[in-house]
């Protein structure tokens, strides 16, 4: 009948159903978008006091770029990239209760409104990646945070509310559970990094391969189409890549959004970076997820964690693999 259950190797948890009975349709999936004018936009360039005062931004003064910081009711005006706190944090550092503590910033991505990540060229795609990086840097350095999480979400469907090209980081006072379990596979593992071995970077899950990064469809997809980049090195974050390190991993990503939605069609997405700190001294081997929306999750997947998907990661892997050396030849 087609049907297939796989664990995910680094998360057992995690349970998926290939069933190929039930046929990956694009047609049935919509796109959806809410269009906002920019002078009601906090994120474009003119309203920075409809937002707190950026906690880092980067500018550029007689073609030098300058990491700066807002100071009270000033606004720098002439930002590249913007970080500010989030006017509506899940976690704040004036919390009075110890798993409260923590900091909700918003990554402002670009001045422009309505424009795509995988469209910003690579050198501002880099300085995005720098200057968060720099953030969560500067953020790790508060003894009292336990774990930090760089995500993006883009559509309603995403859980998006603002369209202004933005990521955020979320900076915990605790580590949640379903990063304890990724961290318990590398602490039991007895042999290589399963992300290390050679077989995985040229197996059939194999969308795209840069020289420090490859990326994948996952073994037990949650969503079909489910992608991993990987770094092609052992480390446990990549806030403190060097700068060809970044760069190569935008490029990876322009790439890899690029076939995606050229392939399915759908723009709504959540994205994120599974890491640990350096100070917690764990092993471990950070990666990005991006979890297009190319299906709802029912009553199954709510209420079991099983999640049936109706394409196997081969056979997207061979989808998105056909489109990137399309695009990448033309």
């Amino acid at each position: 009948m087609g049907i297939e259950i796989r664990r995910d190797p680094i998360n057992p948890r995690i349970i998926s159903i290939i069933s190929l009975t039930r046929a990956w349709r694009p047609k049935q999936y919509k796109f959806a978008r809410v269009e906002i004018d920019t002078k009601k936009c906090p994120f474009c360039p003119g309203n920075e006091l409809m937002t707190p005062p950026s906690t880092l931004l980067l500018k550029r003064i007689n073609g030098k770029l300058i990491y700066e910081r807002d100071k009270n009711e000033h606004r720098v005006k002439n930002w590249i990239v913007r970080i500010v706190p989030n006017k509506y944090p899940i976690v704040s550092p004036k919390s009075t209760y110890s798993e409260g503590y923590g900091y909700h910033e918003v990554v402002i991505e670009t001045r422009e409104h309505d424009t795509k990540l995988e469209d910003l060229t690579l050198d501002h795609l880099t300085l995005v990646f720098k200057t968060t990086f720099r953030r969560i840097r500067e953020i790790a350095e508060d003894e009292k945070i336990k774990h930090i999480l760089w995500f993006r979400n883009r559509g309603i469907l995403g859980g998006a509310s603002i369209i202004h090209p933005h990521s955020q980081i979320i900076a915990l006072g605790f580590i949640p559970p379903l990063i304890r379990e990724e961290v318990e596979y590398f602490r039991e593992k007895s042999e290589k990094c399963l992300y290390c071995k050679p077989e995985n970077i040229d197996s059939e899950r194999l969308v795209y391969k840069s020289k420090y990064f490859y990326t994948v469809t996952s073994y037990a997809p949650r969503v079909p189409f489910e992608l991993k980049i990987i770094p092609r090195f052992h480390t446990p974050n990549p806030w403190s890549m060097e700068d060809m390190l970044i760069r190569d991993f935008c490029k990876t990503l322009k790439i890899v959004l690029k076939s995606l939605f050229t392939t399915i069609k759908i723009e709504d997405y959540n994205m994120w970076i599974h890491s640990v700190l350096n100070r917690t001294q764990v092993d471990f081997h950070w990666h990005l997820e991006i979890l297009p929306l190319t299906s709802t999750w029912a009553g199954v997947e709510k209420g079991l964690s099983v999640y049936v998907v109706s394409i196997s990661p081969e056979e997207a892997a061979r989808i998105l693999k056909a489109c990137v050396h399309s695009l990448l030849s033309s």
